[in-house]
């Protein structure tokens, strides 16, 4: 059964704030003048769809009827979305089969970030919070106010480490 085949009686205070919760919940539009908004109207009490595609109580019509129940399991998805975890690439090849390139933006460190400082050689790396940013070539500052020439964000391997050893 398709929304649009169907009507709600709407026949007292009770129904008519649950269908609004129902109805802005789904993400449904519902017509500004409804007199849904306003009050319980004995004459206007089918919700249903006009044909304009908007909720609205102020219908005739010969549609199915069911409950307030049924609505919110009409319009309510019967899915589950579920975390999924993708690599750069294979976000890449998902973007593309939807028509879109996945663009990497250059990181901009910013005070605050926790990242890795080094000057010339990576073996001397070593981590902490970015304290301060100068326009001077030493320009990256370290929270314990040591400069260094660059910074990068953590590789996730990195921060897997920190993390199992706190």
């Amino acid at each position: 059964m398709k929304k649009e085949q169907i009507y709600v009686t709407i026949d007292n205070e009770e129904k008519r704030l649950r269908a609004i919760e129902i109805l802005e919940k789904a993400g449904e539009e519902i017509k500004d003048d409804s007199t849904l908004y306003k009050c319980v109207d004995n004459h206007y009490n089918r919700l249903c769809i006009n044909s304009e595609g908007v909720w609205t109580l102020f219908c005739i019509t010969n549609h199915k009827g069911i409950t307030l129940d049924q609505l919110e399991a009409l319009l309510t998805p019967n899915y589950q979305v579920k975390d999924v975890i993708l690599s750069l690439d294979e976000l890449k090849q998902q973007a593309e089969k939807l028509g879109f390139d996945l663009v990497e933006k250059p990181y901009h460190p910013k005070v605050g970030d926790f990242g890795a400082f080094w000057d010339g050689n990576k073996e001397d790396e070593t981590f902490g919070f970015l304290g301060e940013i100068r326009n001077q070539q030493l320009k990256f500052v370290r929270n314990d106010g040591v400069p260094f020439l660059k910074i990068r964000k953590l590789t996730e391997e990195e921060k897997q480490k920190i993390q199992e050893s706190w």
